[in-house]
């Protein structure tokens, strides 16, 4: 299954499963950090765009002859919690919208690929070193991590909290 379709699938089951609660219910805690459901959904909203841009720069450079760009001050756990924070207020309505222009521009950036260019150098933001076609593939890997964090949260489990 290319990049695209593994997107639209989790961005599926993600929504099917958010689209069957109340509002209130997806703001009640649901892991061991006490993140709801509706901030893994503003944090994967976030974490999408912010990998895609990632990937694209760093799509960039490669092609120019430069090394993949990183910021070796980045702290990822630091990002997560400011960027959600920043939309605690936000509507869901708010977060789906984000989420479909990142997987709009997803779609047209992963269709633009060779299979040279998944073999290219890359960086994730932690500045492990990896393919292309593997950072482009860490941004379906961690939709379908958190789909399963929200799916198991939101049936009363409590959720032990991922490392980034």
């Amino acid at each position: 299954m290319n990049p695209g379709q593994l997107f639209d699938k989790e961005s599926t089951q993600i929504w099917q499963a958010i689209d069957s609660y109340a509002a209130a219910d997806l703001t009640k805690p649901i892991r061991d950090d006490g993140w709801s459901a509706f901030q893994i959904l503003a944090h994967l909203a976030i974490s999408c765009r912010g990998l895609l841009a990632l990937a694209k720069a760093q799509h960039r450079a490669v092609s120019a002859g430069q090394e993949p760009p990183v910021d070796p001050s980045f702290d990822l756990n630091r990002w997560n919690e400011e960027q959600v924070a920043l939309w605690a207020e936000r509507p869901l309505a708010d977060v789906r919208s984000d989420w479909a222009e990142t997987q709009r521009r997803f779609h047209e950036f992963t269709a633009t690929l060779s299979a040279a260019d998944l073999e290219l150098p890359a960086r994730f933001v932690t500045g492990t070193p990896m393919k292309l076609g593997d950072l482009v593939g860490t941004i379906t890997f961690h939709l379908r991590i958190h789909r399963q964090e929200i799916e198991r949260g939101l049936t009363d489990e409590v959720v032990t909290s991922i490392e980034h």
